[in-house]
């Protein structure tokens, strides 16, 4: 979708090249929040994308499975928990809780509330662009959930 834009692909691009790749979250952190994200937004494709590189940078499976059926993982470290907390609360409230902006605050700095903020407003960018454009992911590839034109 982006493509029929290339100016907004250009600047878009270069918050993704932060977010995804010198973010100061740690890796596995990142991919976690960008499966909520994908999950939260529906999209399939961010899903089809993220979910192997989130197994190779530590998130497990059973976290993944729970992501993909919308439940809360049931075995997260305290990094993920926190993690969750906020993406999903921004996701359903629009904002965090003073208490959740606290807890992520204390283990990732301010700086690390902003950047986590601007990695999930990126990646509901991403969702959507695919969404409104219908762009499933490809036809071998098996997905948890059903994209929200077919909902």
């Amino acid at each position: 979708m982006l493509l029929r834009s290339p100016e907004l692909l250009t600047r878009v691009q270069m918050l993704g090249e932060h977010v995804r790749f010198t973010s100061e979250l740690p890796k596995r952190i990142r991919e976690f929040a960008i499966l909520i994200a994908g999950r939260e937004m529906q999209s399939p494709y961010e899903w089809y994308i993220h979910e192997p590189i989130a197994l190779r940078s530590g998130v497990t499976r059973e976290t993944a499975d729970a992501l993909a059926a919308q439940r809360r993982p049931p075995h997260m470290t305290h990094d993920e928990a926190i993690t969750y907390q906020f993406v999903t609360e921004l996701h359903k409230t629009h904002m965090v809780q003073d208490a959740t902006y606290d807890a992520f605050k204390v283990r990732f700095g301010e700086s690390g509330v902003v950047e986590l903020t601007a990695l999930d407003s990126y990646f509901g960018l991403l969702a959507q662009e695919p969404n409104v454009a219908r762009t499933a992911a490809p036809e071998n590839v098996q997905l948890p959930f059903n994209p929200p034109w077919k909902s």
